[in-house]
């Protein structure tokens, strides 16, 4: 086989498997948000939210769509921990910092 045939029937073989690994992707992914939909009438709240969000997740790591549409929620979900996290643990008023000995 001479280099030119070689070289056109590796970047095909690229080629199928970057497309197979992408139809990959938007199946497990959309297979995942779907569920994610249909557990939506559960009486478990943040389940259906949560399957979605891990559905996107997997979605964004080959579509640029998911990947902005993914953004904003996890922005939210880290809002909320840093704000939960401040209130179960506060850190030192300023009272204290001025009465600390050195």
């Amino acid at each position: 086989m001479n280099p030119a045939k070689r070289s056109s029937a590796v970047t095909g073989t690229i080629c199928l498997r970057r497309a197979m690994h992408r139809a990959a992707v938007a199946t497990l992914g959309s297979s995942v948000v779907v569920i994610g939909v249909a557990f939506i009438p559960l009486p478990v709240p943040g389940v259906a939210l949560l399957v979605i969000l891990l559905g996107l997740a997997i979605l964004s790591s080959e579509f640029p769509w998911a990947r902005k549409r993914l953004q904003k929620p996890v922005q939210r979900l880290l809002q909320s921990l840093r704000s939960a996290a401040q209130t179960v643990l506060p850190g030192p008023s300023r009272n204290e910092k001025s009465q600390v000995e050195p």
